[in-house]
């Protein structure tokens, strides 16, 4: 299911990228996302001249670990959409877990370019550098990031990711969040 209205979509094509890039995270604070982010915190956002924001439930509860004077953590909000709309890439910084990450899924709904791990794009087919970069470790993700912000191919829309989102996986993540909640139901 397609949930952006044509407003919000022509409102993203639109936007440019920040002065200083905005990166979001974005997944509530359970052990894979918080490994993942907190390693991201640790080893990438150093040397990155990026802002990065944290939106997840419960992640208020590490605002004052990870807070960084260019790491927000906002924790748990209402409408996750906004803050995706509102970023200029998503980034995916996941080691472990199974499965297809919903988080992926919205993110190239919202048209995002994606930095992520392999795990964090298990499951997608697409094609890694149209969609942002894939990213194994701290050198590649400062690395891939750098390159795209300094050489400005980021596209706070990412017409790739919105594409491959409607074309591959607007069907199997209605079908995928339709299955989660009648297994909670059964």
């Amino acid at each position: 299911e397609d949930m952006l209205t044509t407003e919000q979509i022509e409102n993203a094509r639109r936007k440019k990228i920040h002065e200083r890039p905005q990166i979001l995270f974005l997944g509530a604070n359970f052990k894979p996302n918080y490994e993942g982010v907190r390693w991201f915190v640790n080893n990438v956002m150093d040397n990155l001249d990026c802002d990065l924001k944290i939106v997840g439930r419960k992640f208020e509860d590490c605002r004052k670990e990870l807070s960084r004077p260019n790491v927000e953590v906002i924790g748990g909000v209402d409408n996750t959409t906004q803050y995706l709309l509102d970023a200029d890439f998503v980034i995916a910084p996941i080691f472990t877990g199974s499965g297809m990450k919903v988080k992926t899924a919205e993110a190239l709904m919202c048209g995002k370019t994606i930095f992520g791990t392999s795990e964090a794009f298990e499951g997608y087919e697409i094609d890694y550098e149209r969609v942002g970069g894939l990213c194994n470790t701290a050198d590649q993700f400062i690395e891939k990031i750098t390159n795209a912000v300094e050489s400005k191919k980021i596209q706070v829309f990412n017409e790739y990711s919105r594409a491959i989102f409607l074309e591959r996986y607007s069907n199997d993540f209605a079908v995928k969040q339709f299955s989660e909640v009648v297994g909670r139901v059964e």
